[in-house]
C-alpha cells in the first residue's frame, strides 16, 4: 500500500484550486532565483515559520534542521513558484502552469504536498468533461507524488475523493480510511455523507460476493472454495 508523511491541510485535499485569477499574472516562474529575490515580501506573507510546518521539509531538512539557511532559501524558493503555478492555473494558461508544478513537484522541493495536490486538480479541471484522460492525467500526478512522499496524508485523501466522483468506491473507502488514520484532521472527511453511503454501498457489494460465493461452493460440493471475499 502506499504510504504518505503528515502534512497539515485545514481543507480536504480536492479543494487546493478554487476562486479567479489574480490581479496580475507572474512574468517568469521559471527563474525561481530571481522571482525569490523579488518576492522576498510576498514569500513571507504566505509563510511564517519553519518549512514543516506549511506541508513540506527540504530534502536536507533531516540533516540541517528547518532552521538551516537552505531548508529556509528552499522555503521561499518553493512558495514562489508555487504561487506562480497556481496563478497561471487561475488563469487557465495550462501549459505554462504544468511547467511550473513540474519543476517544483520533480526538481525544486518534491516533498512540498500541497502542489501536488493542486496539479491533479488542474489536470482533472483542464481537460473537458466527459474525456477519460482527465482522470488518468490527474491520477498520475497523484501517484507520481506518493512515489516521493509515500503516505502522505493529503494525497491519500485527494486520491480517495477523486476515486469517488469516479465511482471507484471501494478504492475511495481505503484511501480515505487510510489517509484519517495517519492524519487524524482527515477524519471529518469519514463523516460526509458520500462517503457514509460509499462505505454503506461497498459493505453491500461484499455481503452480495459473500453470498454468491457460498451459493457457488453449495452447488459445486465445497470444492474450489475461494479464500477471500474480492
Amino acid at each position: 500500500m502506499l504510504a504518505v508523511r503528515a502534512s497539515h491541510t485545514s481543507r480536504p485535499a480536492g479543494e487546493a484550486i478554487s476562486g479567479r485569477p489574480g490581479p496580475h499574472r507572474p512574468h517568469s516562474p521559471l527563474g525561481a532565483g530571481a522571482a525569490a529575490a523579488g518576492a522576498g515580501t510576498k514569500a513571507a506573507r504566505l509563510s511564517t515559520g519553519p518549512p514543516c510546518l506549511h506541508g513540506f521539509v527540504c530534502c536536507k531538512a533531516s540533516a540541517q534542521g528547518p532552521g538551516s539557511p537552505c531548508v529556509q532559501q528552499c522555503s521561499a524558493r518553493a512558495l514562489v513558484l508555487y504561487s506562480a503555478a497556481l496563478e497561471y492555473a487561475r488563469s487557465e494558461r495550462y501549459d505554462v502552469a504544468r511547467r511550473v508544478f513540474k519543476r517544483l513537484c520533480m526538481s525544486e522541493c518534491p516533498s512540498f504536498v500541497k502542489p501536488w495536490v493542486s496539479w491533479a486538480q488542474m489536470e482533472k479541471r483542464c481537460i473537458p468533461r466527459g474525456d477519460e484522460r482527465r482522470w488518468a492525467a490527474s491520477r498520475s500526478v497523484l501517484q507520481q507524488g506518493l512515489e516521493r512522499n509515500r503516505d502522505a496524508p493529503p494525497l491519500l485523501q485527494a486520491w480517495g475523493l477523486l476515486e469517488m466522483q469516479r465511482g471507484n468506491l471501494l478504492a475511495a473507502v481505503m484511501l480515505l480510511d487510510r489517509s484519517a488514520a495517519l492524519e487524524p484532521k482527515n477524519r471529518p472527511v469519514l463523516r460526509w455523507a458520500p462517503v457514509v453511503e460509499a462505505r454503506k454501498t461497498v459493505g453491500e457489494r461484499r455481503g452480495t460476493r459473500r453470498l454468491q460465493r457460498d451459493i457457488r461452493v453449495a452447488a459445486s460440493g465445497g470444492e474450489n472454495c475461494p479464500e477471500s471475499d474480492e
